[in-house]
């Protein structure tokens, strides 16, 4: 039977958010396939020798035994371990955890017993598991327990587990940033400590004495009692309780325990409901008008236009198809999704999310499976939520309204979606529309007189609504205004504007800023916690003097205005940039990162090398630094498409020579890099001397490399309008027979595009008026030259 000396302290402390830590003891529940308790200690040790042979060395300790396997024996013991500490099976009485509310799940194991633990059931008063490490700090914590495996994960492919001498020591020294998360978390709520025993009091002194007198209680589980080891744990400030992993589960699971709902707000029914309009807060319009992320109190705003746009996407609804809103940034895509999902939540199951992440598509799916309606579920963001939205159209036959932007819609593949879904373009607007939304802006964001309608729909199609209002309709101080206050920022208070430029530089990567990432960005040895929460005010004060009130609060701070971000990057002087990006890629890790593999997708791209290393030498390190903790064949990809742009191209096809090897040609969109720095290269040097055959020989070979893209991927766009842009450069160089018939093939390439584009809502229908634009161009180049 467990003791708790101090029940009613520990009973108290369990109703809070709590953190756990587990250790080797906390999986003795668990079976493995061939049907093993999972193994610790001297266990595992006899269980190496065994299978690898290794008798001759059954005197070393196990960190020992595991260092000669790893040196030269390195993918069998990984493959070894996986399966060893795979579960199959695992005791019922480890879900009765599932009734605490645990923020953070620390471990020592390997295991997977977590993942099965915290799954999503269905469930809202359970919170389901999020890897920090795989996908970087959560957008809401207060729905997920953060999992942070110490020393490796069998999940987590082609990472090394840690079986070295003081583990946690060596494991903390070595990276320093989760340290400091580790230590502030465990002062900020009550941990409770299973699976441990007297052999892992080093390891947990260690915490101790980093970690300074705990301003919140520590527990401890031991197996039992025993006076020395009783005192030498509250020695290091824990409080002592005692029982069988077994026992303590069996009493959680009989305890009544009520605690504060995790929604952190009112209770929903189902995980990313649309709010009611009596449940939304209020902004000013003005702020919407002026470049703010679209919220809740925008769609439900009379003043804000409904577009026609808005009718096609509730025809293809009410049809039973899926739907793409695609167009370019700032063309108005998620207001038409948030207008058009508060519009039609009255009515039928809605769901809304910017993106959607493994774990939330795992709560979707436990809470709709069994349900006999459609859910209807909205997702901004397509490129960073395809995986998960194919789920839940495979596994619960959701239907999905998406956007994207044209830039990155080329690139998004939906085999589950194929032939079922309708793309309308937000980008094309009709001049009612923009007569409607002229006259509803506010008149101090507004001209005295507009430019004329015509003019503001041509621009809007090519370069996007906010950017043609910025240049014909808004007020034309605004963006001076902001310039100025932007360089006097600059001037007063340098390091709160270096903190702006990178939550800027973070949003335009679609993601936020946690209070941890501002912590380590913050270029100061004695910095102290306070610090961050200063430096948002004092941004917070700048942006109210541009008329944009930032919402900063105690664990995240966002930028407001994608439009504003956008223009102070641009703005931003180089070297201002470069400083705030070398920074933030030295001292902010990938973990503490905000929805990190969504942010990684743009972080790396070469137009912020470019502005951040005008020295192709220092870019060059850069990217070498990222290679090297990465490993990623899009990493390399990203070095090659800079050093290309920066003419260092004999780097760049090292660089995408690497990128080809390390997915063996399998992947159309490095194929297509390669092709475009083969033709780069070569194009300058038929400039200066047509009759170079190398240079003639590269440009045939990547022009035949896109006509293979072009027939054998699915996304064929991408690569069509790659070729025929080097169909036309190469045409304006030499004029031959060769030129001739690439232009030839382009033309009937793009007819081809131009009929199934303008088929309404079709795949490629947002690409019309780009399709359109190069056909033109390459039908003037034939009729310039004629036949050969």
């Amino acid at each position: 039977m467990i003791k708790i000396p101090e029940a009613g302290l520990f009973n108290a402390d369990v109703r809070k958010g709590i953190n756990l830590f587990l250790g080797a003891g906390f999986s003795t529940l668990a079976k493995n396939s061939q049907g093993d308790t999972l193994p610790v200690g001297d266990s595992l040790k006899g269980k190496l020798i065994a299978e690898f042979k290794l008798d001759t060395y059954s005197a070393l300790d196990l960190p020992s035994l595991y260092a000669i396997l790893l040196a030269d024996r390195r993918d069998a013991l990984r493959d070894f371990l996986v399966k060893t500490y795979t579960v199959s099976e695992y005791d019922t009485k480890y879900d009765s955890l599932r009734r605490l509310n645990v923020e953070y799940l620390y471990t020592t194991n390997i295991d997977d017993l977590p993942f099965y633990i915290f799954d999503g059931r269905g469930n809202l008063e359970s919170r389901v598991l999020h890897d920090v490490y795989l996908y970087g700090a959560p957008r809401k914590p207060a729905s997920v327990v953060q999992y942070i495996p110490l020393h490796g994960s069998i999940k987590h492919e082609d990472s090394d587990f840690l079986f070295t001498g003081g583990q946690m020591s060596s494991a903390f020294a070595s990276d320093r940033e989760t340290w400091y998360v580790f230590q502030r978390e465990l002062q900020a709520r009550p941990t409770v400590f299973l699976g441990y025993g007297m052999r892992d009091a080093g390891v947990l002194q260690a915490l101790h004495g980093s970690s300074g007198r705990a301003q919140v209680n520590r527990w401890i589980l031991l197996r039992r009692e025993d006076e020395a080891t009783s005192a030498l744990y509250a020695s290091l400030g824990f409080h002592v309780f005692f029982g069988e992993i077994e026992q303590f589960l069996d009493f959680i699971g009989g305890q009544d325990i009520s605690r504060v709902a995790i929604s952190g707000g009112r209770a929903v029914h189902f995980t990313g409901e649309v709010p009611l309009v009596a449940q939304v807060a209020q902004r000013p319009i003005r702020n919407f008008f002026l470049g703010a992320e679209p919220e809740w109190s925008d769609a439900f705003s009379s003043q804000v236009v409904h577009r026609r746009t808005n009718s096609a996407v509730k025809n293809s609804i009410f049809s039973g198809r899926h739907v793409a809103v695609v167009g370019l940034p700032l063309s108005g895509k998620t207001t038409i999704l948030k207008q058009v999902a508060a519009e039609l939540a009255s009515d039928r199951t809605v769901l809304y999310f910017d993106r959607l992440t493994e774990p939330t598509a795992n709560q979707i799916i436990s809470e709709h499976a069994p349900v006999g309606d459609r859910v209807l579920v909205f997702v901004d963001n397509l490129l960073d939520s395809r995986e998960s939205v194919e789920r839940l159209v495979e596994e619960i036959n959701a239907q999905i309204v998406c956007a994207e932007d044209s830039l990155y819609f080329d690139s998004v593949s939906l085999r589950l979606m194929a032939g079922k879904i309708d793309v309308i373009s937000s980008s094309e607007i009709a001049a009612q529309d923009l007569q409607s939304i002229i006259d509803s802006i506010p008149a101090e964001v507004r001209r005295w007189h507009v430019d004329d309608v015509s003019e503001v729909e041509a621009d809007a199609g090519e370069i996007g609504l906010f950017e043609s209002f910025r240049r014909h309709v808004f007020d034309e101080g605004l963006t001076t205004r902001f310039r100025a206050k932007l360089a006097e920022f600059e001037s007063r208070d340098p390091e709160a504007f270096s903190v702006y430029i990178m939550a800027c530089y973070v949003a335009r990567c679609r993601s936020i800023v946690s209070f941890d990432m501002i912590y380590m960005f913050i270029d100061n040895a004695k910095k102290v916690y306070g610090d961050v929460y200063e430096i948002t005010e004092r941004i917070g004060s700048f942006l109210a003097e541009v008329d944009l009130v930032d919402d900063p609060h105690q664990d995240y701070f966002s930028v407001r205005s994608g439009a504003l971000a956008r223009i102070a990057l641009k703005e931003c002087p180089g070297r201002a940039f470069a400083r705030v990006y070398e920074r933030f890629h030295a001292a902010v890790p990938p973990r503490v990162i905000v929805d990190y593999p969504t942010f990684r997708r743009y972080a790396y791209d070469n137009d912020f090398a470019r502005r951040a290393y005008p020295r192709v030498g220092d870019g060059l390190k850069f990217y070498e630094r990222l290679v090297k903790s990465t490993d990623n064949a899009y990493d390399y990809q990203h070095g090659a498409i800079y050093l290309s742009k920066m003419k260092s191209f004999t780097d760049a096809f090292s660089w995408i020579d690497t990128a080809m090897s390390k997915t063996r040609g399998r992947v159309y969109s490095i194929r297509n890099t390669h092709a475009r720095i083969l033709f780069e290269a070569n194009i300058d040097v038929v400039k200066r001397d047509p009759d170079d055959g190398t240079a003639l020989d590269g440009i045939r070979e990547s022009m035949e490399v896109l006509q293979t893209c072009i027939e054998k991927d699915k996304r064929r766009s991408y690569h069509l309008l790659r070729y025929s842009d080097q169909a036309i450069q190469f045409a304006k160089v030499i004029e031959d027979r060769q030129s001739y018939q690439w232009l030839v093939h382009a033309g009937e390439r793009l007819e081809e595009m131009v009929q199934q584009a303008a088929v309404l809502r079709s795949r490629e229908s947002y690409n019309l008026r780009k399709y359109r634009n190069l056909l033109n161009d390459v039908r003037s180049m034939l009729a310039g030259r004629g036949s050969p």
